[in-house]
């Protein structure tokens, strides 16, 4: 995929997260669930950070709850 192609997928994701929060919220959260039961939780950590960290790029807030669990 080149960079051209990634920006187009970028501006899209953005769009879609900023006229559908809560719908990008819950995507994030499946996928993260999803690369979790396939790598065996091994990298449950990393895989918060990252989509805590795409929940902040797009724009959305994640689940309040789910957040505080993570931090405690």
């Amino acid at each position: 995929m080149g960079t051209s192609e990634f920006s187009g997928f970028e501006d899209d994701a953005k769009k879609f997260a900023d006229e559908h929060p809560q719908q990008a919220d819950q995507a994030l959260d499946k996928v993260g669930d999803m690369v979790n039961q396939d790598t065996g939780n091994k990298f449950s950590g990393e895989i918060d950070t990252g989509e805590q960290k795409a929940e902040s790029y797009l724009g959305i807030q994640g689940d309040p709850q789910q957040q505080q669990q993570q931090q405690q």
